[in-house]
């Protein structure tokens, strides 16, 4: 998944991240861009060093991509106060979140991945 965030914000992808790791074996984050998070949620339950040499040996147009995903991804323990369809307060983080960021001042700029157009 594709996660919004803001620099110094991690509450929505840290909460989406720890509610998927109540249903699968293994979720990592990896902090791509400033305002963007992955949360990667897997099947089986692999150890780092195996992701990690899948990584290595991803095709050569996105191994830069992949070098970057492997030594910078966290595995994402589960959350206690997981979301629930009742308890989702998505919309409520989202937008304090760009609120807060908007009004404070700080830079929007990005700095963009190895494999951009």
């Amino acid at each position: 998944m594709n996660v919004s965030t803001v620099p110094g914000d991690d509450r929505l992808p840290r909460s989406i991240a720890g509610t998927l790791a109540t249903q699968f074996p293994l979720v990592m984050d990896w902090p791509a861009l400033h305002f963007n998070q992955l949360v990667l949620g897997f099947a089986n339950d692999e150890s780092l060093s195996v992701l990690d040499r899948r990584a290595q040996n991803a095709p050569s147009k996105i191994l830069p991509l992949t070098k970057l995903l492997a030594a910078n991804w966290t595995r994402v323990a589960p959350m206690a106060g997981y979301w629930t369809d009742d308890r989702v307060p998505v919309e409520w983080i989202t937008d304090r979140m760009i609120v807060s960021y908007g009004v404070s001042g700080k830079s929007r700029d990005e700095v963009l991945l190895p494999t951009a157009p």
